[in-house]
């Protein structure tokens, strides 16, 4: 009898360590899960601040306004203090930003210069592309129209000058 007690406490152990180690492994897994996040969290913000950058230098080109290395800091020291403030938790609203003295937020006066281009205003942007698009499709209809006769006089003139003579494959039988 001790012999058959002995080996169910043997096997109860046994139940005991696996639990533990699955609970450990699925702490590990969490963890693990967790850590990649951040990570992946992290590349995706200063992809997505790349991102934003590139497009308001795009930007700020397109529009005919020369963009100074100074001002690309400003936009850069604006954006680096708002993902600062939002990782410890604040939030932001565009008045909030705007009610900041003039000493702590030097992108406030490029901001004042630049007019809405940090707002993101793509009215300039959006005619300009407009007008490129009108013009393109109207060189692409005069274009049709001054060679739409040569063009079909050179199809019909394929479709109607013809010799019929057989394939040189074929053979003739009675």
């Amino acid at each position: 009898m001790t012999s058959h007690s002995q080996g169910i406490q043997q096997l109860l152990q046994a139940e005991k360590r696996a639990k533990d180690k699955l609970e450990e492994a699925k702490k590990r897994k969490g963890k693990r899960l967790k850590q990649a996040k951040e990570e992946a969290t992290a590349e995706i913000d200063h992809y997505r601040l790349q991102r934003e950058k590139d497009f308001r230098h795009k930007q700020s080109n397109n529009q005919g306004q020369t963009s100074t290395h100074s001002s690309i800091a400003c936009f850069e020291e604006k954006a680096l203090f708002l993902e600062a403030g939002i990782e410890e938790g604040l939030s932001f609203s565009e008045s909030s930003v705007e009610n900041l003295e003039e000493e702590e937020c030097p992108w406030k006066r490029q901001k004042q210069v630049t007019g809405n281009l940090i707002m993101g205003s793509q009215g300039n942007l959006s005619t300009k592309i407009d007008e490129e698009t009108t013009g393109k499709i109207q060189n692409l209809n005069s274009n049709y129209h001054r060679n739409l006769e040569s063009v079909l006089g050179h199809i019909l003139n394929k479709v109607y000058d013809f010799s019929p003579e057989l394939h040189p494959n074929y053979v003739y039988t009675i």
